[in-house]
């Protein structure tokens, strides 16, 4: 698993991490992030694109930029 607590996982960043990840390793892979500095949602958009198996998400979170997108 891949967990981002403090949100500054950039978008092209977690696209490169699961790719390289995925390529030298059979795994399955799970990422966690936080929408502390607004970028999660696309962080988690290229990590799709880049083949991560899991991620979380969260409807109408109550804790603002701290929970999950």
């Amino acid at each position: 698993a891949i967990k981002d607590m403090s949100g500054i996982l950039t978008p092209m960043a977690a696209y490169e991490l699961v790719s390289e990840i995925k390529k030298r390793f059979e795994v399955r892979l799970h990422l966690h992030c936080h929408a502390t500095t607004g970028m999660a949602e696309m962080a988690l958009l290229k990590a799709i694109e880049a083949g991560v198996d899991g991620v979380d998400t969260a409807i109408s979170s109550m804790s603002a930029t701290y929970g999950h997108p």
